[in-house]
Order: C-alpha cells, then sequence, then structure tokens
C-alpha cells in the first residue's frame, strides 16, 4: 500500500533501507506498533514528487529519472494477492481522492487540475495490464536475452512480482545475449550446500574459483538466517564478485530475509549477529 501511495503521488526520493548518513531511512521512519508485530513505514516530504512537482524539487542522482514528473515504482518484492488486495483500494477510492486533490483549498484551481491530470495518469497505467507490467513489474522472460527489456531482466519468482528497477537495473547490457542465466536462492546460512549447487552449476570449480565464462549468476537474496555461515558466504560473493571474469556478472539481490534483519524482525536469526561482532562494533554502533 505505501509503495503504490508514492508511486501513486509520483515519489521516488525515500528509501526504507539506507540514507545519505549510512543509516535507515531517507525520508521515511519505521515505527513499531507493539512488540512481535512488523514496522510500519511511513514516508514524508513529498516536495520532489511529480505530483507537487515543487519548481525547486530535483530527481535522486541514482535512480537515473528524466524529471520529478516520471513515476518510479520502488516497492519491494510481494505476493500477487498482497498487491492486488492494495490495488483494488485504490480502484474503490478513485473518485474520493480524486475529488481530494479537485476541490483542495490549497492551490488555485489552475494547479488543482494539473495536480489531478497527473494523479489520473496512474490510474492510466494501472488500468491496462500491459502499462502495468511494463511500467512496475518485469515481463515474463522471453526465448532470447536480445528481447529482455531495459527496465530490468524480466523475471517472475513464482506467485512473486519484482520491481523492474532498484536492483534489477545492473541486469541491462549492451545488447550481447547473455551466455547463460543461473539463479540461486534461499541460501539461509548454509555455505555447505551453497557452495556444492555452485560447483554442481560450474560456476566455481573445487577450489572455489569462478568458472563460468560469461554467465550471470544470480543470487535472488535470503542469505541469512536458519543456518550458522551467513558472514562465511557474504565473504566468499564478495571475493567471487572481483575474481569474475571480463563478461561474466554476479548479481545479488535483497530477498525478504535481508529486509527483515535491515529492519529489525530477528525472528529467524539463530544468534548469527555475534559472528559479525568485532572489536570496533561499540565505536562504529555509537556513532
Amino acid at each position: 500500500m505505501m509503495s503504490l501511495f508514492n508511486y501513486f503521488i509520483g515519489n521516488a526520493d525515500y528509501s526504507l533501507i539506507s540514507s545519505k548518513e549510512g543509516s535507515c531511512c531517507h525520508n521515511a521512519k519505521l515505527f513499531l506498533r507493539s512488540p512481535g508485530t512488523s514496522y510500519l513505514p511511513v514516508i514524508y516530504d513529498f516536495d520532489s514528487s511529480g505530483y507537487v512537482s515543487a519548481p525547486y524539487a530535483i530527481t535522486p542522482a541514482q535512480l537515473n529519472l528524466r524529471s520529478v514528473r516520471q513515476r518510479l515504482y520502488r516497492g519491494f518484492c510481494v505476493e500477487d494477492d498482497v498487491f492486488e488486495r492494495a490495488l483494488e483500494q485504490f480502484q474503490l477510492q478513485r473518485e474520493s481522492l480524486l475529488a481530494i486533490a479537485t476541490e483542495t483549498d490549497f492551490v488555485g484551481r489552475r494547479a488543482a487540475k494539473k495536480g489531478v491530470s497527473y494523479l489520473e495518469g496512474f490510474y492510466d497505467v494501472v488500468d491496462n495490464p500491459k502499462q502495468l507490467n511494463r511500467k512496475v513489474f518485469c515481463l515474463p522472460m522471453r526465448s532470447t536475452s536480445r528481447r529482455l527489456r531495459l527496465e530490468g531482466l524480466g523475471l517472475r519468482c513464482s506467485s512473486l512480482r519484482w520491481p523492474c528497477r532498484g536492483p534489477l537495473q545492473q541486469f541491462v547490457t549492451t545488447g550481447k545475449e547473455i551466455e547463460r542465466i543461473i539463479a540461486i536462492g534461499d541460501v539461509h546460512g548454509d555455505y555447505d550446500n551453497f557452495l556444492a549447487v555452485l560447483k554442481d552449476a560450474e560456476v566455481v570449480n573445487r577450489r572455489g574459483k569462478w568458472v563460468a565464462g560469461e554467465a550471470h549468476v544470480v543470487q535472488v537474496g535470503d542469505l541469512p538466517d536458519r543456518g550458522p555461515d551467513t558472514l562465511k558466504i557474504i565473504r566468499f560473493l564478495q571475493k567471487l564478485r572481483s575474481a569474475v571474469k571480463a563478461g561474466g556478472r554476479l548479481h545479488l539481490l535483497i530477498g525478504n530475509h535481508e529486509h527483515m534483519n535491515i529492519t529489525g524482525d530477528l525472528r529467524y536469526d539463530p544468534g548469527e549477529y555475534k559472528a559479525f561482532k568485532t572489536r570496533n562494533s561499540p565505536r562504529i554502533r555509537d556513532n
């Protein structure tokens, strides 16, 4: 719902992961309603949204947007029914939402009309399945990589929807056909089996060295939790990424377990945080 609302008003100037200061979050706060519940994200500061379109507003440099009026969906991967329920609420409240923008006393009639027209652009997208897939989600993968859209690699993860931008931007290529794509997920701290899978897929050799040539290897997230070797896996992937041969790529994405850890939901953590502790931890924490 939160991601759709920000897409509705054309706001891309926020992050639930990091900020310029290196902490969570940018133009957002996470609130815990009560112990044991999930965090509630609250986004603020909408002057850089397409709906407000303040004359001084600029786009976030890392997002490569033409203007603040260009919409960009920044939601995380969610199950289809969750997204569809949220979208249904926007459809049910369409007249009410547009009426609020029309009848506002905070701007003149001309500015209000311009704002309503911008919000109607949201419904132009969500009313059209092709537009919705093209502008919000990745399309199903075609038979050849030459037909991949530049918005991102065409992937669907069972019944999950992935935003085409953000982490998936790194799949944009110069048009050269990708030799092979290997996707691996749900490692969950199991280093030995993860390494065995990489060997079976001929990504690394017996010594853990890259042998996949120009293949693209996609780790689709969920490295942490449940198992004891998350730090060992992270260090291995960092080393492997720096050793990838020219033409090959190692893509590391954020899964729901990374997101849970980032937002303080440690229900599946077997105590791995101790492995990340160093003598500098108190200083880093206090700063």
